[in-house]
C-alpha cells in the first residue's frame, strides 16, 4: 500500500514531534480531520515506524544505547564529579571539582549544570563549585518502564514481612 501526498507529508510531519494533532495541520489537513487520529490508521502507523528506524539507523541510536544513557543518569553518583578535602582530620571541608582525566568515561552525560567560580585574590570570597546532575527518578522510572521492572500495582505487605 503506498501513502498519499498528504498522508507521506503527515509521517514527515509526525517525525519532527510526535505530535499527531500539529503534523496532520502541518500536512494541509483541515481542523476538523486534524482531530481524528490519522497516526491510527495502519499503513501511516506502519510507515511512522519504517521512517523512525530509518532515522535512528541513519544517526546509530539503537535501544542499547538509549538505555545506557539512561543508566549513566539514574546510577551517576555526585562523587564521581566532587571530591572532598578533610580539614583537620574533621569531617567535611572543602570540596573541589575532580579534573576531567579522573572522572569515569561517560559520566559527563550525567551533568545537567557545572559551574566554578573562584576565590578572589583578596581573600574576601570563597571558591564555589555547583554540580547538578540530571533528573534520577526520571530516567529511573525510564530504565524500569524499558526493562520491565515497574512495581505491581498492589504489594502484598505480608510477603514483604517475613523478610
Amino acid at each position: 500500500m503506498s501513502l498519499s501526498d498528504r498522508e507521506a507529508m503527515f509521517v514527515r510531519e509526525y517525525l519532527i514531534d510526535a505530535n499527531a494533532h500539529r503534523a496532520a495541520l502541518r500536512a494541509g489537513y483541515r481542523e476538523k480531520a486534524a482531530k481524528c487520529d490519522i497516526a491510527r490508521k495502519p499503513k501511516i502507523r506502519r510507515a511512522i515506524r519504517l521512517a523512525q528506524a530509518a532515522r535512528a539507523e541513519r544517526h546509530g541510536i539503537t535501544a542499547a544505547r538509549v538505555l545506557l544513557e539512561y543508566a549513566r543518569v539514574a546510577f551517576a553518583d555526585m562523587n564521581d564529579f566532587v571530591e572532598a578535602e578533610a580539614l583537620d582530620g574533621r569531617r567535611g571541608g572543602r570540596r573541589r571539582l575532580k579534573p576531567l582525566a579522573a572522572m569515569p568515561p561517560g559520566r559527563s552525560a550525567a551533568l545537567r549544570f557545572l559551574w566554578a567560580r573562584g576565590g578572589g585574590t583578596t581573600g574576601r570570597t570563597r571558591a564555589s563549585i555547583h554540580v547538578q546532575l540530571h533528573d534520577k527518578t526520571r530516567a529511573l522510572r525510564a530504565l524500569s518502564r524499558h526493562l520491565g521492572l515497574e512495581a505491581p500495582a498492589r504489594i502484598d505487605l505480608g510477603a514483604l514481612r517475613r523478610f
